[in-house]
């Protein structure tokens, strides 16, 4: 604990907050998603919240702000690397099975698109894959937005609750 004081001083720097919009993006971004994780978000927004440093509905809008760019991005390499990506030897074995696929995720996109939002493994390929399925941008980002808008009040809820917690005393600065 002691080394982390000694690391941020008596307070977090004022650039700290930065930081959330930025793990927001990076969980939530084409590739980059795969190895970040929403714990390490949840994590510097608990602690942030639980000294009172940020206020957790900034945290919330700056995290829905960097997960919407980073959806949005990842929807942007599908739609425009997607000839690529079905032109990799796995895929092209299966091309029969691209059509349903697009078909798939056209019919199912409101609720894929949403529950992806939620499920970490695939937070970060979701977006691509409704490039790839040619969803139009103007759907991707209606159905988006409302998926970032809910997970962002979920992350407010558990920061809320988390920061709230007793334990996180020990971490006065």
């Amino acid at each position: 604990m002691d080394e982390l004081k000694l690391l941020l001083g008596e307070r977090p720097p004022e650039w700290a907050i930065a930081i959330i919009p930025l793990l927001a993006f990076m969980e939530s971004c084409a590739g980059i998603g795969l190895f970040i994780s929403g714990i390490l978000l949840l994590t510097v927004a608990t602690l942030l919240h639980s000294q009172n440093f940020a206020d957790p509905t900034l945290m919330a809008g700056l995290a829905f702000f960097g997960a919407a760019l980073g959806d949005q991005t990842g929807f942007l390499v599908g739609r425009l690397y997607g000839g690529n990506i079905w032109n990799i030897q796995f895929l092209k074995r299966r091309s029969s099975s691209k059509e349903k696929f697009e078909k798939l995720m056209i019919q199912n996109a409101p609720w894929a698109i949403f529950i992806g939002r939620f499920i970490p493994a695939v937070r970060s390929i979701t977006p691509i894959l409704a490039g790839l399925a040619n969803i139009t941008a103007k759907r991707f980002l209606a159905y988006d937005l409302v998926a970032c808008s809910f997970w962002a009040f979920g992350l407010y809820l558990l920061v809320v609750g988390l920061g709230s917690i007793s334990y996180l005393s020990f971490l006065n600065f």
